[in-house]
Order: structure tokens, then sequence, then C-alpha cells
């Protein structure tokens, strides 16, 4: 069984649950980035870091990147990948869940990871 980080969360996927009011669920508002790891060592990870740092901003979306190179080296742990020959982590940062609208919402609303 596979274990994904979900909104702070280390979980089993098949619990893993996103709104359905989710804007990326609804209107592909949010970002994503895939870090390849090669024998459980990520590749230029500093590099895909900074590009999802400069994809948030650019979409305005307001989330810190504080830990998040942890939680992908974690989540390999968890996953057992670190002997893998190729692995890779999908990360998807979306605005969050709202009442659907065309603009975006208030500040508020909490971003899903």
């Amino acid at each position: 069984m596979s274990i994904v980080f979900l909104d702070g969360d280390f979980i089993q996927k098949d619990e893993a649950k996103i709104s359905p009011d989710d804007r990326g669920f609804l209107l592909a508002d949010g970002v994503y980035e895939v870090t390849p790891f090669y024998n459980g060592v990520p590749f230029s990870l500093d590099r895909h870091m900074a590009r999802l740092e400069r994809s948030l901003a650019w979409m305005r979306i307001n989330y810190s990147l504080d830990g998040l190179e942890e939680i992908h080296k974690q989540l390999i742990r968890v996953n057992e990948f670190q002997d893998a020959p190729t692995s890779y982590v999908y990360v998807q940062i979306t605005r969050g869940a709202a009442p659907r609208t065309h603009y975006f919402p208030q500040e508020d609303v909490e971003p899903t990871v």
C-alpha cells in the first residue's frame, strides 16, 4: 500500500480525500512539480523547490515550502523506495477548497498540498 502526504499528514493512499470544492480539482487552479529520485537520492531537489516556489508566486498561492524537502525524503523512506533505481515524488499544491467562483477567493483559504 502506498503512503501519501496530504494537508500535513502521511496517510494510506486509499484514505486520501480531496474536497469536491477544491479549486485545483474544479478549475486547475494550482501548480505541480515532479522530483526524480535515483537510488533514494533526489535529483536537483533545490532546483525543483526553486521552480515550485516561482510557480506558487506566479499563481499567487500563499504557501511556505518550509519542510517540503524533508517530506520528499520521508515519502521515499515510508514507501521503501530507498533502493529503487528510479522513483518520483509528485507534488501538487492547489489554491484550496472554496465556493466556486471564477475570481480568486479570499486570502484565508488554506492551500491543498
